[in-house]
């Protein structure tokens, strides 16, 4: 494949990468366009003196044959998990089959669900009760955390299918951590002719077949002759007019417009403002995978589901 223009990937997480190798193998020039100053995304390892603490994803949850795969292509050393789960409560630590109270009877109740409904309004009409505030508290966290899911929308019956699934699969995790499989990802696509270029926010995208250019909050803008992307959430959809005017629209990121370059907006998380940024709080439910949300869940990630 010999093109006079790179394929531009925006964001340097594995999705990315892995989709920069893959064109990499056909013989495709590529650039990928990262907005922080690391790569890997939603997956950060710190190696520091009491070990690897992982600041997003930790576990493999499940015979997921994509990720198991790369890491044998780079021999890189995963085992699975043992051990007993512990709940620490008001300063005491207890053995518990599940980290979540209630956690059997809620997914009992998801099985027995006949029409589909949006997973928050389900919490309200079958566990309103007092008793279950730490099981609502909880499952929300856990399905806006580990899920990146927006309860208001997220279909009740998609998180059963995930959850009951994840109580019979092995879980691994990697020795070296997480991030060893983005270094080495990143490795293979630098050696393969990859360019990759950090601190690149992406803030303006004007596309005509066979032709697109990129411009950043820097002020470089790239030359491409196509571009793999999304929206923060994955969801919504993007609109570019000759590069004067853009407009960006999602159910969970909310709605922004590009004037000339200038970004106004309004979603879950407050009001974005030219040179100001985004006023408001950064605990909003439901905001799904912007750049201002921490690393990820603790719990981990499954591989297979990144866009």
């Amino acid at each position: 494949m010999s093109l006079e223009y790179p394929i531009i990937i925006v964001g340097c997480g594995i999705a990315g990468l892995v989709a920069c190798r893959n064109l990499l193998e056909r013989g495709a020039n590529v650039t990928i366009l990262e907005g922080r100053d690391r790569p890997g995304g939603r997956i950060h390892s710190i190696h520091s003196d009491i070990g690897i603490v992982e600041a997003g994803a930790e576990f493999i949850h499940g015979e997921l044959p994509l990720t198991l795969q790369l890491l044998r292509d780079y021999q890189i050393d995963f085992h699975e998990t043992e051990g007993e789960m512990l709940q620490v409560e008001n300063d005491r630590t207890r053995k518990t089959g599940s980290s979540i109270d209630h956690w059997g009877k809620l997914l009992k109740s998801m099985k027995r669900l006949d029409n589909d409904i949006p997973f928050a309004e389900f919490l309200s009409k079958n566990f309103e009760d007092p008793i279950y505030d730490n099981l609502r508290k909880s499952a929300t966290r856990f399905a806006e955390g580990f899920d990146l899911a927006d309860t208001r929308s997220v279909s009740t019956f998609a998180l059963y299918r995930e959850w009951e699934a994840d109580d019979d699969e092995p879980q691994f995790r990697i020795g070296a951590g997480y991030g060893a499989l983005v270094d080495a990802l990143m490795k293979d696509c630098m050696h393969r002719g990859a360019k990759i270029e950090f601190s690149s926010i992406v803030n303006r995208v004007d596309w005509q077949k066979g032709k697109v250019r990129l411009f950043t909050r820097t002020g470089k803008d790239y030359l491409g002759s196509s571009i793999v992307g999304t929206a923060p959430s994955g969801s919504g959809f993007q609109l570019s007019l000759a590069g004067v005017l853009g407009l960006s629209v999602s159910a969970v990121d909310g709605v922004e417009f590009n004037v000339l370059g200038l970004n106004f907006g309004v979603s879950p998380s407050g009001v974005k403002l030219p040179m100001v940024g985004t006023l408001g709080s950064s605990s909003a439910p439901g905001k799904g995978a912007q750049t201002s949300q921490p690393e990820g869940p603790a719990s981990g990630e499954r591989l297979e589901r990144v866009p």
